[in-house]
């Protein structure tokens, strides 16, 4: 949907970004540029492949901190680089990669300026960072949130740190104007209702509050460890409590229904912050020992860190195709039949435009009927000529097994049969029975299949609808 998105006009990049994305327009912006040049799956992935790459390097780049030694870098960016989630939204069209890589720009700046003790220091690049976090991502706005909460929390208490409340107050500004900025392009017209696909990720009343944080202990248990050191130490770590202001924020948002929570693509952000604390406290540990002792164990952590990245990796499989719509539909081009119609039910509209980018007049591009379901087969009758007696079914990103529905539905009229199956995805094949006759819905009154009548067809997914008019009809009732 996001590469679909940017291939029109700058105009209607951000008209579609805020109909039909849960995104900033950051991401559709830099899409847009890159099918200026390509359009191809490879380009359009491209860009979030580039920001994987680019985050692992910035975690290696923390070294140049004064705080952070080289094993802390270095077994942060293996942590990042092993991650079966990051190298899955490395592959995605969507703006998830590049939120990690914004992410830890954010952390370093934020490390760097806690790091130097000098109050020349310079805080523009944290300024800037603020600033453009709303335009990346949303959830990127509830970090800057943790990042200005523990520079307050140290500034009262660590004395040697050199943060006033004046830079404080400065950086609050940049990013409220950041996401004012971003509120008037795009989030003004997303605000909505919880989407479905979300709701495990909100706490709801009646539900133990442990048992919704269950999927985060680990990180609970890595904060509580180094927090837990630090104190020993007499030191106040401000990864620490940048962990625990940021963690906190988004599970308070979470209680409150304003932003999910937990092991979801919308918490990515969070990885990088994550992945410098565990190393940072894994470190602590190889530290205890000495010499020789000390490097063994660390070689050892970093072992399990990898052979626990390849279980992950080969338990949730990142490399293989979510969706892999392309193969039904040479699938479909190869067993279509002239007289055949062809159904593309909602959910799979948008790859099968970004595939077949001209629109194919064969073809019925299904709509959004999530709130009346029944309205499917009305749907695909109303696209069929008289004479058709064969009609193919292309399923994708499947809403609440509407495809099920569809099926039961086709069934008494039609002998409905899989031809097809790949990830995700599914071609069907119905065949009317001998009995059946095309009937017109009851609210026409003209001979079915004129094409005059066709224009007054108030039914939507005709063939004749453009890429255009099919995404703003089913902006309102889609979920992205």
């Amino acid at each position: 949907m996001a590469a679909n998105i940017s291939r029109g006009t700058l105009a209607q990049t951000l008209v579609l970004t805020r109909c039909e994305h849960s995104a900033p327009i950051a991401h559709p912006v830099v899409l847009y540029a890159v099918e200026k040049v390509a359009a191809g799956p490879l380009a359009v992935r491209s860009p979030s492949l580039v920001a994987s790459v680019l985050a692992v390097f910035l975690m290696l780049y923390f070294v140049t901190i004064p705080s952070i030694d080289h094993k802390t870098a270095a077994l942060s960016a293996l942590m990042l680089s092993v991650s079966a989630v990051q190298i899955r939204f490395a592959q995605e069209v969507r703006e998830y990669s590049l939120s990690v890589l914004y992410a830890a720009l954010l952390l370093y700046f934020f490390m760097s300026y806690v790091s130097h003790r000098e109050e020349h220091n310079s805080q523009a690049p944290l300024y800037l960072t603020l600033f453009f976090a709303p335009l990346i991502q949303y959830g990127l706005v509830l970090f800057s949130f943790g990042i200005l909460a523990a520079l307050l929390i140290l500034r009262f208490t660590d004395s040697k740190l050199q943060v006033r409340i004046a830079q404080i107050m400065k950086a609050s500004v940049f990013l409220v104007a950041g996401g004012l900025l971003s509120f008037v392009l795009t989030l003004r017209y997303q605000w909505g209702e919880t989407p479905w696909y979300l709701q495990e990720n909100y706490f709801t009343l009646g539900t133990g509050f442990l048992h919704f944080v269950r999927s985060n202990l680990v990180s609970a248990v890595a904060i509580l460890f180094h927090l837990v050191t630090s104190i020993r130490a007499r030191i106040v770590s401000p990864l620490a409590v940048l962990a625990i202001t940021s963690f906190g924020i988004v599970l308070v948002c979470a209680v409150l229904h304003r932003y999910p929570y937990g092991g979801t693509r919308q918490c990515l952000f969070l990885a990088p912050l994550l992945c410098l604390l565990g190393s940072a406290s894994l470190v602590q540990v190889a530290n205890r020992f000495r010499g020789v002792v000390s490097r063994t164990v660390f070689v050892a952590i970093a072992c399990i860190v990898v052979v626990s990245g390849i279980f992950q990796i080969c338990s949730m499989k990142p490399y293989s195709e979510v969706e892999d719509v392309q193969r039904i539909l040479l699938g479909l081009q190869n067993r279509f039949e002239p007289g055949d119609g062809v159904y593309i039910y909602s959910g799979a509209v948008p790859a099968v435009d970004f595939y077949v980018k001209k629109r194919d007049q064969r073809f019925t591009y299904g709509d959004f009927h999530r709130e009346a379901p029944e309205e499917y087969v009305s749907e695909i009758l109303v696209g069929l000529l008289p004479e058709t007696n064969r009609v193919w079914l292309l399923f994708s990103h499947i809403y609440d097994k509407e495809d099920r529905r569809i099926l039961h539905d086709l069934s008494s009229d039609w002998e409905v049969e899989q031809i097809l199956s790949a990830d995700g995805s599914a071609l069907y094949l119905a065949r009317a029975r001998s009995a059946f006759v095309h009937k017109m819905p009851a609210n026409h009154d003209m001979k079915y299949g004129d094409t005059i009548a066709a224009e007054r067809i108030p039914m939507t997914g005709r063939a004749s609808d453009s890429f255009w008019d099919w995404n703003i009809r089913n902006s309102c009732r889609a979920a992205c």
